[in-house]
């Protein structure tokens, strides 16, 4: 089991990732809603962690700094203030940030392309919106109104983003909800250019990979 879980752990964090996108706008009204949410991403950040399990050195930090998120986001779950809210929140963005770089890094190293190393890069893309839902949700407890169309009595506030997050790393912008002061909206526009950086360095990455290996295939007949 442990074998089958290390060859596929980029596809099993791929799908904890979909799951948690598909679920979140389905229990918002749920009274136990910050449980449930809270036992996702307390698997995503356990698996996020064996993703980096080959580097001794990002495996050590990245324990270092999931345990306390862990710990944090269980703890804000059941005793749900403000004060534990943004503590939370900051842990998980400090995680989220780092294993997105660690992930990142072996995306780049990378010498033949397979469904994992897909999964991996599909991967980062959505850690980025996770990670920006976190960045937003930190600055409207900080900044109240920060954001306009948002329901601030609706669902669990550390995920009440995760809508906006994506519809800005996608840059799609239907317009329903928008950042209204300097501060949300530099991070908006932040998270937009850096969604289509990251798409155009990985796809032309992956291509000059796989054409890279055709190449080489081609000079050894």
């Amino acid at each position: 089991m442990t074998v089958f879980y290390s060859k596929y752990r980029f596809s099993f964090l791929l799908s904890s990732l979909l799951i948690l996108l598909m679920i979140t706008p389905l229990i918002h009204e749920f009274t136990m809603v910050s449980v449930i949410l809270s036992i996702f991403l307390s698997y995503i950040l356990i698996s996020s962690v064996f993703t980096i399990s080959g580097n001794m050195r990002f495996l050590r930090i990245a324990i270092l700094l999931a345990v306390p998120s862990f710990l944090l986001n269980w703890l804000y779950s059941y005793n749900q203030n403000l004060l534990l809210e943004r503590i939370a929140l900051s842990g998980d963005i400090i995680y989220f940030s780092y294993l997105i770089l660690a992930l990142f890094l072996n995306l780049k190293q990378v010498s033949q392309v397979t469904f994992e190393v897909i999964a991996a890069g599909l991967s980062v893309f959505l850690l980025l919106g996770l990670l920006w839902c976190f960045i937003f949700a930190l600055v409207e407890s900080f900044i109240p109104g920060s954001f306009s169309g948002i329901d601030s009595a609706a669902g669990d506030p550390r995920f009440r983003f995760l809508y906006f997050s994506f519809v800005t790393l996608t840059t799609l912008g239907y317009g329903d909800i928008a950042a209204t002061n300097p501060i949300a909206q530099s991070w908006t526009v932040l998270e937009a250019i850096i969604g289509q950086i990251y798409l155009v360095v990985i796809i032309s990455g992956l291509v000059a990979i796989v054409l890279s290996n055709k190449f080489k295939k081609k000079e050894s007949l």
